[in-house]
Order: structure tokens, then sequence, then C-alpha cells
């Protein structure tokens, strides 16, 4: 099995995402270049410029990075504040609208709507746990 390095980890959803399209030119008036200022775009505006749905490749990509995200976030949050309950900084992606892409690869988690919507609710585990 090979091992992943650190540095590799921030170019993997560009590297990934320019692999299957460097055969497949971008469609006509589709401008894929970042110089224009924006600096990310959202997974749901790459599927509607592609027309196409990504390929198992990228998708694994795009989940690593986003799951990388969530983790430091949760860890960020979590040491913070030791006091509060793990379960209150749990984030959850709703759709392709709140996973943005990086020039440089990374994944930054954008939620749309309410904050409060994102917090689960604590399952008969969790509450036995609070209470203790």
């Amino acid at each position: 099995m090979a091992e992943r390095h650190d540095a590799d980890e921030g170019t993997l959803i560009a590297a990934v995402l320019q692999q299957d399209h460097i055969d497949d030119p971008t469609p006509d008036g589709v401008d894929m270049d970042f110089s224009g200022g924006e600096d990310e775009l959202c997974l749901e505006e790459i599927l509607k410029l592609y027309g196409q749905p990504i390929n198992e490749e990228q998708a694994w990509a795009v989940c690593y990075q986003s799951c990388r995200t969530l983790a430091k976030e949760h860890l960020r949050k979590r040491t913070k504040s030791a006091k509060a309950p793990v379960v209150d900084y749990v984030g959850k992606i709703e759709g392709p609208g709140d996973v943005r892409i990086r020039k440089d690869g990374t994944v930054k988690l954008q939620h749309q709507g309410d904050p409060d919507k994102y917090r689960p609710s604590c399952t008969p585990v969790e509450e036995k746990v609070k209470e203790r």
C-alpha cells in the first residue's frame, strides 16, 4: 500500500480534476481559469460547468478532502472549548453547494442556511453520556 505524504494532500483534488480534462477540452464559453479573482468554486458550479458527474477517483478525492476539513474544524473547536460536548461541533454537508474547492485543491466547507440546522440531535447513547 502506498503512503500518502502531507505535501501531496493539498494538491490532490486539483490534480484529479485536471486529469480527466486534459484530453477533454473545457466546453465553449466556460472559463475555468481562477485568475478572475475568485480563488474557489463550489462543487455544484463545477458539475454544472462540465455537464457531467465527476468520476470515482475525483469523488474519493472530494470525500477525503471534505472529511479532512471536517476533522480539522472539529479538533480546532474542541480544543478551544474542552468543556463543550463533542456533538455540538459535528458538521453536516447538505449538498454540492456546501463544498468549495480552492484552486490549490483544498476543500472549504461553507454551510448554506441556518447554522443550527446542522447540529444533530443526540442519540440515546449520547444522552446517557451527557447525564454522567
